[in-house]
């Protein structure tokens, strides 16, 4: 008849066990320790990492779309057509349009500079409205509202004011945009996903039309609609913009940021099972120590089938038992499971 140690004399053996075996208990102890921090560290990091690359990518406008002309199968388009606004805005999940128009304006700090050197910067003629459209912030000033659209003022990209060597607005400062004098009134942050905007300067509509006979014909739409039907959205924008020809619409998303979200859930994904991995190479670890202890191939077998179901508490189990009873913590662990 096998006689089994009561509960209390196992726990005095325990102790006597980690007492005669202070090497096996210490290394056995920090090897799960380490385990169990490195696990923690990269699920935290990992975590972390992830909800700040989707606020990140949220912040950038993941429901944003932009539309301009392109060429088409019969010719090219340079202008999108009239009343274009008010027809994107009648599509249902739109939240907010504005247009822009791209003119062929040259830049210049002073009027020492040659009017053929326009350092790359364009002119784009815009409403109040698309600061917010495409999620921008001012560095400083202020953007084009509506009481300054008639007035010869401007605010200049990220890109712009570095080239122009302006970086504060503290004391008064005019541009040559075109042969006219403009005060700069404000200086936008950067635009992540709209590098074409940070080389630009921006004007009111009024203005250009009044000193540059500039009209109010858009060459590109922002839109931003409800994210759960972007894919609706952008498949049916351009047949609403030209229902004629709908081929010379070009229909982008700066927001393409979509993808690389969806990306991103399933890298995170893929580390969150490799974490998992990485806890059964700390069991085998774990079942090293079991296999240098001369533990019978049976009992081995039971505690790696029981640890690839409960990592954790496996790991705590064979360590503990391991530490203090040797050979014989592998066989009683065998025989709890058995029973």
């Amino acid at each position: 008849m096998k006689q089994r140690l009561k509960i209390k004399d196992l726990f005095f053996v325990a102790l006597y066990g980690v007492r005669a075996r202070r090497g096996r208990a210490a290394l056995t102890s920090i090897g799960i320790g380490i385990g169990i921090a490195a696990i923690v560290a990269v699920t935290g990091i990992s975590a972390s990492g992830r909800a700040d690359l989707l606020a990140t990518l949220e912040s950038l406008g993941t429901n944003l779309i932009k539309a301009s002309p392109q060429a088409g199968f019969f010719g090219t388009q340079e202008k999108l057509p009239d009343g274009v606004v008010g027809m994107v805005e009648r599509i249902g999940p739109v939240e907010e349009v504005t247009s822009t128009t791209q003119t062929d304006l040259i830049v210049r700090r002073s009027d020492f500079i040659s009017e053929f050197e326009g350092g790359g910067i364009s002119t784009i003629v815009t409403s109040p409205e698309l600061l917010q459209v495409v999620g921008g912030n001012l560095i400083e000033g202020r953007f084009i509202q509506v009481g300054l659209s008639n007035i010869p003022v401007t605010v200049l990209g990220s890109v712009t004011a570095s080239r122009l060597g302006i970086n504060t607005l503290e004391t008064p400062t005019k541009i040559l945009i075109g042969n006219e004098w403009f005060g700069v009134v404000g200086i936008l942050d950067e635009l992540k996903i709209h590098p074409d905007l940070d080389r630009s300067v921006f004007i009111g509509y009024g203005v250009a039309k009044t000193l540059f006979d500039i009209d109010k014909e858009p060459t590109t739409i922002y839109v931003r609609a409800n994210p759960t039907y972007i894919e609706d959205v952008v498949e049916v924008i351009a047949p609403s913009m030209n229902p004629e020809n709908p081929d010379q619409v070009q229909v982008s998303r700066p927001s393409d940021a979509l993808e690389a979200q969806e990306a991103a859930d399933a890298a995170f994904t893929s580390l969150a099972v490799r974490s998992h991995n990485l806890i059964k190479c700390n069991t085998s670890e774990v079942l090293f120590v079991i296999r240098t202890s001369r533990t019978p191939p049976s009992t081995e077998l039971v505690c790696c089938r029981f640890a690839s179901l409960l990592p954790f508490p496996c790991l705590l189990a064979i360590g503990f038992l391991q530490a203090c009873y040797g050979v014989r913590g592998g066989r009683f662990f065998a025989s709890l499971l058995r029973t």
